[in-house]
């Protein structure tokens, strides 16, 4: 039984995929014919169709675009036919449009969506169809592409869809930072002569920002370490990086980061706030926010991305019977993966992979099953994952703030006790002793 529904699940990662065609892409999808010949068809979303009167005449008629236009014209025809699709087909802008350096071979090369990719998008697109507003955040297991994938989409809404609007890309250093506009712009330096250019260029005295000459618009970058940076602008797309790494305090501010960012993104329509980010244990400030999402508690939606979508984390060289045998047994890894949907494949390489960590817990943390195993796993655990997860259910929040005394230093330090309420304070209190300690 478990080797017949892994044949199940190994299919199921193997889907067939074509950016250029439509075949496999997100969202709502309707075929269209290019040639007479009825021998290329593509499939476009369905958004197109309020765009065009020829694509309408073509589904209607069941005619190709060919058809609909002179022979001499055809030519012309696709590339106009190919400018309106990208403005409606992010994954089809990407694989014709956006060149970015492959790390293995450090070679440009046509951003083809992941399965992992592919669901991030999904998601954003939904709430983009949906609203004209994203409000976005991931929890993902590491590696996967996510930073690349809304670095390109970031630059498709500013200058293919939403024309005009401002960019802010954001990551725990600067350095970062500013290696992801690099590959922002590597892409306008990359753009296809059909496309349309995209000149980006200095800002006098604001050496963190760029302005795209073609539509006035501004891309810049700031760091969590930085917080103060991004302020007194009006910016319509943000990416924060990394998200599960900032912290707040003196070095860091990932309160006052994000306090500054959401002041300056409209309340409206054309706007996109996306943060992604692995699970880390000092990333308080990032798991708060994907806790509210969970709940329903805050305007930002939650998507997780697990590696088990991703074919990558398979591997040919393993027992199957071994490890089908293994996947029966309770407590075991074999056991766990199998039953949150791994194929065996995919669960003899995470047998193989936690080889490579000192603790089970690290293993999870970057490669986590569920959202809530993101979080869970750590070094001196006393408790059950499962009855901290049934406690955070009905956990409230405690009072966050510092204790003040007479003095700071010595006998009085101890006297005059007091405790001010500050959001980024060190201490949390959940039972108040006295009233009088408040101020």
């Amino acid at each position: 039984a478990i080797i017949a529904e892994d044949e199940r699940r190994a299919a199921a990662l193997c889907q067939p995929y074509d950016p250029i065609t439509g075949q496999g892409c997100t969202g709502e999808r309707v075929p269209v014919w290019l040639d007479e010949a009825r021998e290329l068809q593509v499939y476009i979303p369905s958004s197109m169709t309020a765009h065009s009167a020829v694509v309408r005449e073509c589904i209607a008629e069941d005619r190709s675009l060919e058809s609909k236009v002179f022979v001499h014209e055809f030519d012309e025809a696709v590339v106009e036919f190919n400018r309106l699709r990208i403005r409606h087909d992010f994954e089809f802008w990407a694989a014709t449009c956006c060149q970015l350096e492959d790390q293995m071979t450090a070679q440009l090369c046509p951003l083809i969506l992941r399965p992992p990719q592919r669901i991030s998008l999904a998601s954003l697109e939904r709430q983009r169809i949906a609203s004209g507003r994203i409000r976005e955040v991931e929890l993902k297991y590491r590696q996967y592409g996510s930073t690349t994938m809304k670095n390109a989409y970031a630059f498709w809404l500013q200058h293919v869809v939403w024309l005009g609007t401002n960019a802010y890309l954001i990551s725990l250093e600067q350095g970062a930072s500013a290696r992801i506009r690099l590959r922002y712009e590597r892409i306008a330096d990359h753009l296809p002569d059909w496309h349309g250019s995209v000149t980006l260029a200095g800002v006098a005295q604001a050496p963190n920002t760029k302005r795209c000459i073609e539509d006035d618009a501004l891309v810049s970058i700031a760091s969590v370490r930085n917080p103060q940076g991004p302020s007194g602008d009006t910016t319509q797309i943000a990416l924060i990086s990394e998200a599960g790494k900032m912290q707040s305090g003196e070095v860091q501010d990932a309160n006052r980061l994000m306090t500054n960012i959401m002041s300056q993104v409209p309340l409206s329509e054309r706007t996109a706030v996306m943060m992604e980010s692995t699970a880390e244990r000092s990333g308080a400030y990032f798991r708060r926010m994907v806790e509210k999402a969970r709940k329903g508690e805050s305007a930002f939606n939650l998507t997780f991305v697990s590696w088990l979508c991703d074919p990558k984390h398979t591997t040919t060289t393993y027992d199957v019977q071994a490890i089908a045998e293994r996947c029966t047994s309770e407590g075991t890894l074999e056991h766990r993966c199998w039953n949150e949907g791994c194929s065996l494949a995919q669960v003899a390489w995470a047998v193989e992979k936690r080889g490579e960590y000192d603790e089970e817990w690290e293993f999870f943390q970057e490669f986590p099953l569920t959202p809530a195993a993101a979080f869970q796993y750590g070094a001196g655990r006393v408790f059950s994952p499962a009855l901290v997860n049934r406690a955070r259910e009905t956990a409230k929040n405690g009072l966050r703030g510092r204790l003040t005394g007479a003095s700071e230093v010595g006998a009085e330090s101890l006297a005059g006790i007091n405790f001010e309420q500050s959001a980024r304070g060190p201490v949390t209190i959940w039972r108040v002793p006295s009233p009088s300690l408040l101020v």
